[in-house]
């Protein structure tokens, strides 16, 4: 899963592109664009990668990536089930040269900068804004652009949450190739334990350089990345399925439940059973 540069559907006719994608799972590689990129997730649960950070998401998100933010989204792959998301991207040209410099795109603007880290909608605000969302693609061109930018400047009055925390994500051919290998491995082996060696191995580093090329890549040691994996692959589990809250904890690597405890409250601000209640399900 390299960090590529992905070309972006050009129209002669408009000046954005909005799509909707339908299919069995996400299959976009780790990948970024000179794009700003907003996509509302319609049907599907798994795991978003931006930035440095890892979380889970579920259908109703609306998420903002920022210009050449990496980013991916993997669902987890339920039998008979598709997934399915909209989303618009455009360029910094979108009304021309310069246009977010006037004052009246000032708010827009400002929410633009904010999602150089990836910006996390409320709720409340996805739900507000998706009727117009799916709709543009139904507007001749004019009104297509007008009601655009009518609904960043919709957007632009709501509370948002950021979502990448740390410092601006540094791209390069070597970066891309190591976070490649390493996001493949560790999605394949978040269960077990993961050694220093099976790292330096599969990065064509020593343990020593790898921890220093990790910490300096995503701001984070290993360990909190990986425990950021596992705590939202429990999220999902706590969501979609019926299983005991042990049973969760197990299936996501963690054998002491003391501690899977800890580093659920830690990372999600609740317990698992209160998680799993605050959505209308049985805790455990």
């Amino acid at each position: 899963m390299k960090a590529v540069l992905e070309q972006i559907t050009q129209d002669f006719r408009h000046s954005f592109h909005c799509a909707k994608h339908e299919g069995l799972q996400f299959n976009s590689p780790w990948h970024y664009h000179p794009q700003w990129e907003l996509t509302y997730i319609t049907k599907g649960t798994g795991i978003l990668y931006i930035g440095n950070t890892i979380r889970n998401f579920c259908e109703g998100e609306l998420v903002l990536v920022g210009q050449n933010l990496p980013h991916c989204w993997r669902n987890e792959t339920i039998k008979g089930e598709t997934v399915e998301s909209v989303f618009i991207q455009w360029d910094e040209n979108l009304l021309g040269e310069n246009w977010l410099e006037h004052p009246e795109f000032h708010a827009i603007a400002y929410l633009l900068n904010q999602s150089h880290k990836g910006v996390l909608f409320s709720t409340k605000a996805a739900a507000n804004v998706i009727d117009k969302i799916k709709s543009l693609n139904q507007l001749q061109p004019f009104e297509r652009l007008w009601h655009f930018v009518d609904l960043l400047h919709t957007l632009s009055a709501y509370d948002t949450e950021t979502i990448s925390h740390e410092a601006d994500f540094a791209i390069n051919h070597q970066v891309s190739k190591r976070i490649d290998k390493l996001i493949d491995f560790v999605e394949n082996n978040y269960q077990n334990q993961i050694s220093a060696a099976d790292l330096a191995s599969i990065t064509y580093l020593t343990p020593s350089s790898f921890s220093k090329f990790f910490r300096k890549t995503f701001q984070k040691t290993f360990t909190a990345y990986l425990n950021e994996l596992r705590i939202s692959k429990a999220c999902i589990l706590l969501r979609n399925s019926d299983k005991q809250v042990e049973d969760i904890a197990f299936l996501c690597g963690y054998n002491n439940m003391a501690f899977f405890h800890r580093r659920f409250k830690k990372m999600m601000g609740t317990t698992p059973a209160l998680y799993r209640k605050s959505l209308g399900l049985i805790a455990n």
